[in-house]
């Protein structure tokens, strides 16, 4: 779905009477973008998160960051957008429209659930520029939702957009073992680390042989929360080592807990860190196991990197 229709479609569902559903969304800062190099060309990353905590959000809100301005951001129109595809496989296309529009426009979701009709003249008048800048932008976010995924469909999704639309970013919403994955790579006895791999594998060989950048999701396993204080790496994950080997950069964001906060207090100047992301792989980059704390607005979908740690909580400078 072009962005320019997709964004019809939220529109008709925030006129209702009532509002409509929203969901948040994330936006990878300038230092997290200087420590993993930027979304580049052949290369795999996955963000992995508890349930409930993002991670949807994170893809979302990384695809808009490359692909289209911000509502009031004169300098993004000097900016380089890239035409993105985004693959959910949990949301609606729509639900994903109301994502970017409350990242384009600024307007927190509860805002914009409430409907247009509540809304105040600069709230609407953002809203109408979000679509303005959407129109003009239509053909840099295509956005197609895919129930049951396998990896054969995917691939064929892929190059598809990569023929007709010239397709250089991907994004995939999210890894893992609905039922057509299990059939194509061997039935419900197969191992679920087993299954990872494989669709990892062939994640990874289609950004190599096409040379296109693909980001995707993970779930952590039941057994992170053990990791609240230190270091987080691929053992927190599901499908842990298995997907681990095949990325080129792997993070895992969580939100702030207290435990944590309390070992960065003196780092702290105003804004407290709601949010951590630890960069537990990063090939080729100079950075590895860091610690970025940002603040998140879950209304906006908008963030901002604060400074960085080593897995021992001391500062590490990293030059925006």
């Amino acid at each position: 779905m072009k962005l320019a229709d997709n964004f019809k479609k939220v529109r008709e569902e925030i006129s209702k009477e009532g509002g409509s559903l929203g969901i948040g969304l994330g936006e990878p800062g300038s230092r997290l973008s200087t420590v993993v190099g930027g979304a580049r060309l052949g290369k795999f990353y996955t963000y992995s998160a508890p349930t409930g905590e993002g991670k949807t959000r994170f893809l979302v809100s990384n695809a808009c960051s490359i692909s289209v301005p911000r509502v009031g951001r004169l300098q993004d129109l000097k900016h380089s957008w890239k035409k993105v595809l985004y693959i959910c496989t949990e949301q609606t296309e729509t639900e994903i429209g109301m994502m970017i529009l409350a990242y384009r426009s600024g307007i927190p979701q509860s805002r914009l659930r409430k409907g247009m009709s509540k809304l105040t003249r600069e709230e609407i008048n953002k809203i109408d520029e979000a679509f303005s800048l959407a129109e003009a932008y239509t053909d840099n976010f295509e956005t197609i939702a895919v129930e049951d995924p396998s990896a054969d469909a995917i691939e064929k999704s892929i190059r598809k957009y990569i023929k007709s639309e010239d397709i250089q970013y991907v994004f995939f919403d999210y890894i893992f073992t609905s039922p057509s994955i299990l059939q194509q790579f061997g039935g419900r006895n197969i191992r679920e680390d087993t299954v990872l791999r494989m669709f990892s594998t062939k994640l990874k060989q289609i950004a190599v042989d096409n040379n296109i950048f693909i980001r995707s999701a993970t779930q952590l396993n039941d057994g992170w929360s053990k990791n609240i204080v230190g270091e987080r790496n691929q053992n927190c994950r599901r499908g842990a080592k298995a997907i681990a080997d095949k990325i080129d950069v792997g993070l895992i964001g969580i939100k702030a807990r207290q435990e944590e906060l309390n070992k960065v207090q003196s780092l702290i100047k105003g804004r407290t860190p709601n949010q951590v992301i630890d960069v537990y792989k990063n090939r080729d980059g100079e950075y590895t196991n860091i610690k970025l704390f940002r603040y998140f607005d879950y209304g906006t979908c908008q963030g901002v990197d604060l400074f960085a740690t080593n897995d021992n909580y001391e500062l590490i400078e990293i030059k925006e």
